[in-house]
């Protein structure tokens, strides 16, 4: 019976642990956000390499940064903030697409993998992960004036680099993609 008791108390202070820190706002999961949205940077290089349309729309970054605005949390938070922080989201992506389409000519073709449909299947997705995106810059936006704020995402960026096994390129989009957030005091102090 102490066994039981002893297990038992265990998974209620896990449980308890686990509903503080769910509560206690960290930049974790808009990391994890990001990276997976950067994930499918990989399926849109495969769709520009197919169609040989250009990396550069810029009135479809148009469309995505304007969107935003329209989005239940996007009301509470700045809208310079939002621009700032989609337009990063947008050259993270590109620098994926960019780097892939360079390596792919190098070789002379693209991996053979299954290529999804960009209107039909990516952007919609995309669509969802600007929505998770917005409600975790929400969550973390109280966060973002703090002194230790750099520190605390690139924290949470190398996580999520582990975790997620991320190669170099997607680490660079990542860390790419998350600069701007942090409010940092950045002025010169004089003695």
């Amino acid at each position: 019976m102490k066994v039981t008791h002893r297990c038992l108390m265990a998974l209620v202070l896990a449980l308890s642990c686990n509903s503080v820190s769910a509560q206690t706002p960290s930049f974790d999961r808009l990391a994890e956000a990001v990276a997976g949205r950067l994930q499918f940077a990989d399926k849109v290089a495969l769709s520009k390499w197919d169609t040989g349309k250009p990396v550069e729309d810029k009135e479809q970054e148009a469309k995505v940064i304007s969107g935003v605005a329209a989005l239940p949390d996007a009301q509470r938070l700045d809208p310079a903030l939002l621009r700032t922080f989609f337009a990063n989201q947008i050259e993270a992506n590109k620098l994926i697409q960019y780097t892939l389409l360079a390596d792919w000519h190098r070789n002379g073709r693209a991996p053979d993998t299954i290529r999804p449909d960009l209107v039909k299947e990516i952007r919609p997705t995309l669509a969802r992960y600007t929505e998770t995106l917005v409600h975790e810059l929400d969550v973390v936006s109280g966060l973002r004036e703090n002194k230790d704020c750099p520190a605390s995402l690139a924290k949470a960026a190398g996580n999520v680099v582990v975790t997620q096994k991320l190669d170099r390129l997607h680490s660079v989009a990542l860390d790419r993609a998350l600069a701007g957030i942090c409010v940092a005091d950045t002025a010169v102090k004089k003695p």
